[in-house]
């Protein structure tokens, strides 16, 4: 039982996925605090970018042909969500209504995926210049047309990245630098 446990690939997928998610949040830091004023709300920004990013990588997992990567894409979202529910008592929502908060917010998700399915498909930087003015995301920086345009580009390197493969830690090196 105990060999079982480190044969496992399914605790292989778990580890992986939270090593890809730190990488997501490290990357979603270095763009809170280049790209967005810090006088807007943090806790709006950070999900956006989020979602973003994670869209990116189940985008691309979708359209390549590894069907190994579903585990994966299953873990980051549970990552995903609980991390949506640590974040919103941080901030301090009760219990009473944190649900409704968590459930508001996939729901938002998956809203967003339907948007940006139809931005990345054909590749269009000004309908994902007008969802970004949409959802007020990097609206307070200076170099906002800039900023758009360099997230534009690593969202497509990402999803070509993650199309071509196997979702692994190195997915996300070198990019949103």
């Amino acid at each position: 039982m105990f060999l079982n446990y480190f044969k496992n690939t399914k605790n292989k997928d778990i580890k992986n996925a939270q090593t890809i998610y730190n990488e997501i949040i490290n990357i979603n830091k270095l763009i809170i605090s280049s790209k967005v004023n810090h006088d807007t709300n943090y806790l709006k920004n950070a999900i956006e970018i989020n979602i973003l990013i994670i869209f990116c990588i189940f985008f691309g997992s979708k359209l390549g042909t590894n069907h190994k990567n579903r585990i994966l894409c299953q873990e980051i979202m549970n990552l995903f969500i609980n991390d949506l529910d640590y974040s919103f008592r941080f901030v301090g929502i009760g219990d009473m209504s944190i649900g409704k908060y968590v459930k508001k917010t996939v729901k938002k998700f998956y809203f967003r995926v339907n948007k940006l399915e139809d931005i990345f498909k054909i590749n269009d930087f000004q309908a994902f210049y007008n969802y970004c003015k949409k959802i007020e995301l990097f609206q307070n920086n200076q170099n906002k047309d800039k900023t758009i345009k360099f997230v534009f580009n690593n969202c497509i390197k990402l999803i070509n990245r993650t199309s071509k493969g196997h979702i692994d830690n190195s997915l996300l090196k070198r990019l949103f630098i």
